[in-house]
């Protein structure tokens, strides 16, 4: 549409929470401005037998084109309509409008009117979101908390050595066998394979081999056992009857926790090494509980703004959702009747996590332009380049696939809610509350400023190497 658009008629109802009737009317001089410039376009673009470009007479691309024409014109003016409608009377909706194309006139010489539903961001009162009082619970880190981590650490240097001669497989060994399965009068057979023990505390699946069948048993010995009927996608499997003869029994050997351990890392001593982990799980677990904070300060906002949400909204972005957990499923190999099960248990706890999310963020877009917190384009910029790496590419290749403006849509989006969920934080009366965990010990602290990703990165290496 053209320079008149402004003698568009616009009619607005509302019919329900966030649900607007929509009736608009294009005048004809517009309807028919529309037609003229695609009946010129045409004409410029196609070659038409006895006739130069562009001088087809119309009556000739009406009777070849006209369908076509009417069905392009028709588009494109209930979408300028609706833009304009929409910025005209700050509307902001949240899904297309409910319109059916077919039972819009759409003539030469006429007006036309057509009507749609539309769902639309709630208008939101905003009240007091400066000085709430939230509790900040003052975390320490335990002697527990740094020996887990010197576990794991010690495991990923780990090397596989062979169990003493008289030795009983343990939990977490992998054992050389001959394997014979049996399912439904068929049998297979395969010999010297490799055959992994659960460790302790893992839970069994339906493919692991039941720890306790092998636990004590030495090299020699046969052991059976049963392997249960189970669905993977679409399949469903029988029960499957096993024996195993043990040939041989590998277990992993931790390093010893001293100095020489700590310097594979780049650290003098254990002690020093010990100060890292602490000091960096103190920070890890700070942030975490930042983010609680933020958490409680939403939740105190959700409870004191009482709103209705777009029905149909909800419904379709917890439909969404729910989808994305079963597909999840399905490739973790749980069959249709399993989801189908899943699906019915999730779909309620999953409509509550919608409604609070959008809440979350329709509450932080308003405390956003109460206060004026929207991210500069540097920003977007910085935050598009960042995105871009994060999938192991360059900006410029990310903006190549057609995209970057919904991109940049949403990195401005994210910027903008966490810029206001700072604000809230920064401007909330934090109460400290009783540490959950008492630290049990001090340790001595580093003069070595090594990072903790420094350390993860350098025991990667490692392991690959072995």
């Amino acid at each position: 549409m053209s320079e008149e658009n402004h003698s568009m008629e616009v009619d607005i109802t509302e019919i329900g929470p966030c649900q607007k009737a929509v009736t608009v009317t294009v005048p004809a001089e517009a309807v028919d401005r529309e037609f003229q410039k695609n009946y010129s376009e045409l004409g410029e673009s196609i070659d038409i037998p006895g006739f130069r470009k562009g001088r087809a007479p119309k009556r000739l691309l009406q009777r070849r084109f006209g369908k076509q024409i009417e069905g392009e014109v028709k588009q494109t003016l209930i979408g300028d309509s609706f833009r304009q409608a929409f910025e005209e009377n700050d509307l902001q909706p949240v899904m297309l409008p409910e319109l059916d194309p077919e039972s819009v006139v759409c003539e030469e010489g006429q007006s036309m009117t057509f009507e749609a539903t539309v769902e639309v961001r709630p208008e939101i009162e905003l009240g007091e979101y400066k000085g709430l009082e939230v509790e900040k619970q003052s975390v320490e880190v335990s002697e527990e908390d740094i020996a887990n981590t010197l576990d794991r650490l010690r495991s990923e240097r780990a090397e596989e050595v062979s169990a003493p001669e008289d030795g009983a497989v343990e939990r977490g060994d992998t054992l050389r066998v001959d394997l014979k399965i049996e399912s439904e009068g068929e049998a297979k057979t395969s010999e010297n394979i490799h055959v992994r023990i659960l460790p302790e505390g893992a839970e069994q699946g339906n493919h692991d081999f039941p720890p306790d069948a092998f636990v004590g048993k030495h090299r020699g010995d046969v052991v059976t056992g049963e392997l249960p009927a189970h669905s993977h996608g679409d399949h469903e499997h029988a029960a499957q009857v096993f024996e195993a003869k043990i040939h041989d029994i590998k277990r992993d050997k931790k390093p010893d926790l001293d100095d020489a351990f700590a310097s594979e890392f780049g650290f003098d001593s254990l002690a020093d090494l010990q100060s890292k982990i602490e000091e960096d799980l103190a920070q890890a677990k700070e942030n975490e509980e930042e983010k609680a904070v933020l958490d409680r300060l939403i939740d105190q906002l959700i409870d004191a703004h009482s709103f209705e949400l777009p029905a149909k909204y909800v419904e379709s972005e917890t439909e969404a959702s729910l989808n994305r957990l079963l597909s999840t499923l399905h490739r973790a190999g749980f069959g249709p009747e399993e989801i189908g099960k899943k699906r019915e248990e999730l779909l309620e706890s999953q409509q509550e996590h919608t409604v609070r999310e959008l809440k979350k963020t329709l509450l932080l877009d308003s405390v956003a332009e109460a206060e004026g917190l929207y991210p500069s384009e540097e920003e977007v910029d910085l935050a598009f380049e960042q995105m871009a790496a994060s999938r192991g590419r360059w900006a410029s290749e990310v903006r190549q696939e057609g995209n970057e403006d919904e991109l940049r849509e949403s990195l401005r989006s994210d910027l903008t809610a966490r810029k206001a969920g700072e604000f809230l934080v920064e401007n909330a009366k934090i109460v400290e509350a009783a540490p959950e965990t008492k630290k049990k010990s001090t340790k001595k602290k580093s003069s070595k400023k090594k990072s903790t990703k420094k350390t993860t990165k350098k025991s990667t290496k490692k392991t690959k190497k072995e």
